[in-house]
C-alpha cells in the first residue's frame, strides 16, 4: 500500500498499548491459550461480541481462555470500542476494550510507511484503505456484464468521498513476528473494505501463523466498489496459491459461477483454514474453538464446522472423501443426555440413519451426488446450531414446506428431570412451529422394548405409536395422523419422565 500523500492537519504522538507487549495481558493469570485477530471492526458485527465465550477466564476447563486483536483506523470507531465498559472515575488498561481484547487504531496492510492515506465515505463503514471505484457508476448499470447492480444508496455513499486521512499503518508480519513473537492466530476475521487480500499477503513468510481466517468477498458479476480489489474468485486462487483453502466448500458461495445460490451476492464473508491442518479439522478446531454460546466446534474432512456443547463430547467424522457417497458420522459418548434434531428435506428423508454400537449412539447423514451436485446438503446443512442440549442439523435441498422433522433422544434422556431440558424442548417447539416443517418424528435409538413403559406419560401413546426400525435397533415415535400433540403434555414428559 502506497505511503500517504500529504494531508495538512494537526497530529499526536500518543500511546495506545504497553510494550513489550506481553504486558497488554499481564493483568491475567497466565499467557493466553489463543489469540483472535479482528481487521476493521468499526462499531458492529464486533468480534468481542461474536468470541464473548472465548474471551472469559477459563482455568476451569483446563485453559487459560482466548485474547483478542482488534484494529480500527477511524477514531471515532476506535473511541467507541475502547470506551466500552470502561469505568467513570477509575483506572483502565491502556488500549484494552475488555478484560481479555485489545483495540489498536491502525490500519492493516502491505505498508511502505509507517502511515497511509484513509479513504473515508460519507458512510465511514465503506472506508478503505482502496480508493473508491472511479467508473463505478457505469459498470453499475452495465448489465451486459454485471448480472446484479448495487443498490442506489451504495452509489451515493459508498462510491463517494468525504475526505482523505492520514492514518497509522501496520503489517501483519510485524504483529504476528514481533508484537505476538510466533504465536498462532487461532481466528482472523477481516473486514476492509476491498483490501482483504491485502491484509492476509501482508503477513509475509508468517503466513503460517494465521490458522484460519474469516475474510469479506464481493461478487464476481458485482461492479467493483474499489479501484484494484479483488473479485472472489481472484481471493478464492490467490488464497491457494497462499497455502489455504476453503473451510466449508458445502455451504460457502462459489463465486456466483457454480449455481450454489440462487442469486448473486454483494458481499459474502468466506472461510478459509490452512491446507496442511485440512486432515485436522477436528482436532483444529477442538483446540481452538469459536462457535457461539460457549460451545466447541469440530469438522470433518469436506465440511463443516459443527458445533455442540461440550457435555456431548461429540465427535465429527466424514468419510468419503468428497466422493459421490458422502457419510457424516456423529459419534456420541457413552449415555449421553439431550436431544438430536435432525431437519432434512422429504428427498433425502430416508438418508439418516440411526444405531448403536457398544455404549456409542452413531448418526449418519449419507449425503450422495445426483446429476453432479450433492443430493441431500441444502447451501445451510453446515450451519449446526445449538440451545441447551439440543444438537441440530440440517440436511436437504427444497421449500420449507417440503422440511421434515426427526427429533432423536439421546439415551441419557431417561435420566433427565431438570429445567434446562424443558426449556431447551419448549425451543426446539418453536423451531418446529415456526420451520413450516411438514411432518416431525421421535426416534428412541434402542428397541422399541427398552423403552421403559413409564418412561413417556400415559397420554403419549394417544398421539405416538411406538414402531421398531427395520434394523431392530432403534425405534420410532411416529405421529398419528390427524393428532397433534398439545404444548402442555410435551411439559408433562419432563415432569414425569
Amino acid at each position: 500500500m502506497a505511503p500517504a500523500t500529504p494531508v495538512s492537519g494537526l497530529f499526536a504522538d500518543v500511546q495506545v498499548a504497553y510494550m513489550p507487549f506481553e504486558r497488554n495481558w499481564q493483568h491475567l493469570d497466565g499467557d493466553p491459550s489463543f489469540f483472535f485477530l479482528e481487521v476493521g471492526a468499526n462499531n458492529h458485527e464486533l468480534e468481542r461480541d461474536f468470541l464473548e465465550p472465548m474471551l472469559q477466564d477459563r482455568s476451569g476447563s483446563g485453559d487459560a481462555g482466548g485474547f483478542l486483536i482488534s484494529f480500527e483506523p477511524l477514531l471515532d470507531k476506535y473511541g467507541f470500542l475502547l470506551s466500552y465498559g470502561a469505568p467513570s472515575i477509575h483506572f483502565a488498561s491502556l488500549g484494552l476494550q475488555h478484560r481479555r481484547a485489545l483495540v489498536l487504531p491502525y490500519a492493516v496492510s502491505t505498508c511502505d510507511g509507517p502511515t497511509a492515506t484513509f479513504h473515508v465515505a460519507p458512510i465511514d463503514g465503506c472506508s478503505s484503505l482502496r480508493a473508491p471505484a472511479s467508473d463505478f457508476k457505469r459498470h453499475n448499470r452495465d448489465e451486459t456484464r454485471y448480472t446484479k447492480s448495487w443498490p442506489k444508496w451504495v452509489e451515493e455513499n459508498c462510491t463517494a468521498l468525504a475526505e482523505h486521512r492520514d492514518v497509522p499503518c501496520i503489517s501483519l508480519a510485524k504483529v504476528l513476528a514481533d508484537w505476538l513473537a510466533g504465536r498462532p492466530i487461532a481466528r482472523m476475521k477481516i473486514d476492509a473494505q476491498g483490501s482483504d487480500l491485502d491484509v492476509v499477503k501482508s503477513a509475509g513468510p508468517y503466513l503460517k501463523q494465521l490458522l484460519f481466517v474469516v475474510m469479506e468477498t464481493q461478487g464476481t458479476f458485482e461492479a467493483p466498489l474499489y479501484e484494484g480489489q479483488a473479485s472472489c474468485d481472484q481471493v478464492q486462487a490467490e488464497m491457494r496459491a497462499l497455502g489455504f483453502i476453503l473451510a466449508d466448500t458445502r455451504s460457502l458461495p462459489a463465486c456466483n459461477r457454480t449455481g450454489a445460490l440462487p442469486y448473486p451476492f454483494h458481499e459474502e464473508d468466506i472461510a478459509f483454514v490452512r491446507r496442511e491442518l485440512h486432515h485436522l479439522w477436528r482436532d483444529f478446531y477442538h483446540e481452538h474453538p469459536y462457535c457461539q454460546h460457549g460451545i466447541v466446534s469440530a469438522a470433518g474432512a469436506c465440511g463443516g464446522p459443527y458445533c455442540m456443547a461440550p457435555e456431548f463430547k461429540l465427535h465429527v467424522n466424514r468419510s468419503g472423501g468428497c466422493a459421490d457417497l458422502i457419510q457424516d458420522t456423529l459419534v456420541f459418548s457413552s449415555h449421553p443426555v439431550g436431544m438430536v434434531l435432525l431437519w432434512t428435506s422429504g428427498a433425502c428423508w430416508g438418508n439418516i440413519q440411526v444405531s448403536m454400537d457398544g455404549g456409542s449412539l452413531i448418526v449418519q447423514v449419507l449425503q450422495g451426488r445426483a446429476r453432479g451436485r450433492r443430493h441431500c446438503p441444502s447451501k445451510f446443512d453446515a450451519v449446526q446450531s445449538l440451545h441447551g442440549p439440543i444438537v441440530r442439523v440440517r440436511s436437504g435441498r427444497g421449500s420449507s414446506s417440503d422440511q421434515r422433522v426427526q427429533m432423536l433422544l439421546l439415551p441419557g434422556f431417561l435420566n433427565i428431570t431438570s429445567a434446562k431440558l424443558e426449556e431447551a424442548f419448549e425451543y426446539f417447539l418453536f423451531v418446529v412451529d415456526n420451520s413450516g416443517a411438514s411432518d416431525f418424528h421421535l426416534i428412541w435409538p434402542c428397541a422399541c422394548a427398552e423403552l421403559p413403559a413409564d418412561a413417556l406419560p400415559h397420554r403419549i401413546s394417544v398421539e405416538y405409536r411406538l414402531v421398531n426400525q427395520p434394523s431392530g435397533s432403534t425405534c420410532a415415535m411416529e405421529k398419528i395422523e390427524d393428532q397433534v400433540i398439545p404444548r402442555g403434555i410435551w411439559q408433562g414428559l419432563f415432569k414425569q419422565a
